[in-house]
């Protein structure tokens, strides 16, 4: 259903070079996106570990893109594929304080072992996808986002095991937007590294940097070019009657 934020009679969304083709902008978006998260690798956002800090992240990750990157969004969304609904625009600011407060009472991951650590980033990792606060480049965001903390807490996350068995991961993420998060705690105790452990797909070789070679959390996005998957929606925060499809394809 076209909006504000597309061109019309289309589902592209409006973007700073006017292209209007749905391969085009995709692969635009996800060239500049990938180029973006490199450097958010090398020069990370400095924040604390709250809604600010998650925006700037997409900010950072979309800006080349959209006007909008880094902003609140003002509609509603669900995902393409399970139509599980995400917050509601009118209550993300209270959401938002709700889910971040919670994490800072989890002392960021901090002092866990290793057990606890997968289960309480589960459950934040679904508290995260179901609040949604992004038009575009969430899961990207999140991604970037969830592998500072487990770093800040010790942990390293194996992007390159992740994406071995995506399509599980991707029905555990959406298990843990739903409210189980456990599926979720599984995957990731099978992923979750001790911080500076050597990973596939995570060093590079040589002291240069390629700024099209990623590690740690680039590892699991997409090259340019390439089609991103389909991710899950929310079902625990306030549900909209009739939302629109956005997002959808946004795992990557």
């Amino acid at each position: 259903m076209p909006d504000k934020y597309t061109y019309p009679a289309s589902e592209v969304l409006r973007n700073k070079f006017g292209l209007e083709d749905s391969v085009a902008a995709h692969t635009m978006e996800t060239r500049l996106a990938y180029q973006r998260a490199a450097e958010l690798v090398q020069n990370p956002v400095q924040g604390d570990f709250d809604l600010k800090h998650l925006l700037e992240i997409n900010r950072r990750m979309l800006q080349d893109m959209y006007d909008w990157a880094g902003k609140l969004r003002d509609v509603p969304t669900y995902t393409t594929n399970t139509q599980l609904v995400h917050c509601l625009p009118e209550h993300l600011e209270e959401q938002s304080k709700f889910v971040f407060r919670n994490l800072q009472r989890d002392n960021l991951l901090q002092g866990m072992d290793d057990n606890q650590f997968n289960d309480r980033l589960a459950y934040h990792w679904g508290e995260l996808t179901a609040l949604h606060p992004s038009l575009n480049g969430n899961t990207r965001s999140q991604r970037v986002f969830v592998d500072q903390l487990a770093q800040q807490a010790g942990r390293s996350i194996d992007w390159a095991a992740v994406n071995q068995n995506i399509e599980a991961f991707k029905i555990a993420r959406l298990h843990a937007h739903a409210g189980n998060h456990l599926p979720l705690r599984d995957q990731l105790a099978q992923v979750v590294r001790p911080a500076g452990r050597q990973t596939t797909g995570i060093e590079l070789a040589g002291p240069a940097v390629d700024p099209n070679v990623t590690k740690a959390a680039l590892s699991g996005l997409p090259a340019p070019g390439t089609a991103t998957s389909s991710q899950g929606s929310t079902a625990t925060r306030e549900r909209a009657s009739k939302p629109r499809g956005r997002d959808g394809q946004d795992l990557g």
